[in-house]
């Protein structure tokens, strides 16, 4: 069991403007972390949010977990879909994707996930 609350670290982030072929060429580094996000009036949602440094204050972009319909892990990446955004990923390490593999299904329960055989 992962916990979500500490789960956070560096990792590639395909560019949302790229062409969906290949490998991830074209990504930045970002450092992801669950956040609570306030939301509309009084509700705020956990979300899988991205800066551009680890001590960046805002992020610069997320995606609800409860939004989250699918985990896909390719190859070395972690395809993370919602119905209104889709978020390829992919850790330094295989020890790394493991870990934000099992964290990610954890924190999205409602996720049908799709895993490689090890």
């Amino acid at each position: 069991m992962v916990d979500i609350n500490v789960l956070e670290g560096w990792l590639f982030k395909e560019k949302s403007k790229q062409p969906r072929v290949g490998i991830l060429s074209d990504s930045n580094k970002r450092w992801f972390k669950i956040n609570q996000i306030s939301g509309d009036g009084d509700r705020s949602e956990m979300a899988l949010c991205y800066y551009k440094n680890q001590g960046s204050r805002e992020p610069k972009g997320w995606i609800y977990l409860n939004d989250v319909t699918e985990i896909i892990e390719d190859d070395n990446s972690i395809i993370v879909i919602s119905p209104s955004r889709r978020m390829k990923l992919r850790a330094q390490t295989r020890a790394e994707h493991r870990l934000w593999l099992a964290g990610l299904a954890q924190a999205c329960p409602d996720a049908r996930a799709q895993l490689e055989d090890p």
